[in-house]
């Protein structure tokens, strides 16, 4: 067995010794940008090749704008549209800043606080129908997962998807226009979370990699923000939905049956990633 007297916990400068410098490159988006493809749909079948390939959905978003969930391990970059979520070769998407006063996937939206006037809304079933549990969401803030048609919009909070009238939602802005409190949004709840892994981001949490914490060797590099590329690798990518990191949400540790030895060495592993 180990002997626990032998650890001590790493500090950055171990970090960089062992994983070497922060230098993967960076494919210019980060969790929560808004973007469109660039490319005619030729260009796009072409430049998939040896990212993941085409896919039949995709000629379907073209022209639409989509929010970006998370970076794989490949440096390519998964979009949320309202159809679907698709993976695409960064070359083929751009970044766009729309000003049109409508609904965007990602946005940061308010759910009416007023019961009566939430129950009078939504009950038609046109607008999806309503359900006592729906009374949980009145005044909470959450995240738009997509835009299902003009009477049906599909928001993620609690830790629950729920369909809703728009006229039940208010726009409080979108972290890809550099608005939106997302950090405060009521979007996920323990247990929760939509997890991924891939390039390392920063959480919009705390601010730190969402894999190393405030140990990172990156966390040194210019222009980090929340929910930017990090530039330290690979790892925990925090949650694409709310973009905390694992420790931010209280999901850091692994819920097993271990040894009590076991345990000190995860804490004593873990005490700088907070």
């Amino acid at each position: 067995p180990l002997n626990l007297a032998l650890v001590k916990r790493a500090t950055r400068e171990d970090l960089k010794e062992a994983f070497g410098p922060a230098n993967v490159k960076n494919p210019g988006f980060g969790r929560g940008d808004l973007v469109k493809i660039n490319v005619t749909l030729d260009r796009l079948k072409s430049l998939q090749e040896g990212h993941g390939g085409y896919a039949d959905k995709m000629d379907k978003v073209i022209g639409l704008i989509g929010c970006v969930s998370f970076i794989d391990d490949d440096g390519d970059i998964s979009v949320r549209f309202s159809p679907s979520r698709l993976c695409f070769n960064p070359a083929v998407l751009t970044r766009v800043k729309p000003t049109e006063d409508t609904f965007y996937v990602g946005d940061i939206v308010l759910i009416e606080s007023d019961k009566s006037r939430f129950i009078s809304l939504q009950t038609p079933e046109e607008y999806g129908g309503y359900n006592q549990r729906m009374a949980m969401t009145c005044g909470k803030t959450g995240r738009l997962q997509s835009v299902i048609d003009s009477k049906k919009v599909k928001v993620k909070v609690q830790g629950k998807d729920w369909i809703f009238n728009p006229d039940l939602v208010t726009r409080l802005g979108n972290p890809g226009l550099g608005t939106g409190d997302w950090k405060s949004a009521t979007i996920c709840s323990p247990g929760k979370h939509d997890w991924s892994k891939g390039r390392c981001l920063v959480c919009v949490s705390c601010g730190e990699c969402t894999q190393y914490g405030n140990l990172c060797p990156a966390r040194d590099i210019p222009d980090r923000h929340p929910g930017s590329f990090c530039g330290c690798g690979d790892g925990h990518a925090g949650c694409d939905d709310c973009g905390c990191c694992r420790m931010c949400a209280g999901e850091g540790v692994v819920q097993e049956e271990e040894s009590d030895d076991e345990d000190k060495l995860k804490e004593l592993l873990g005490a700088g990633l907070g």
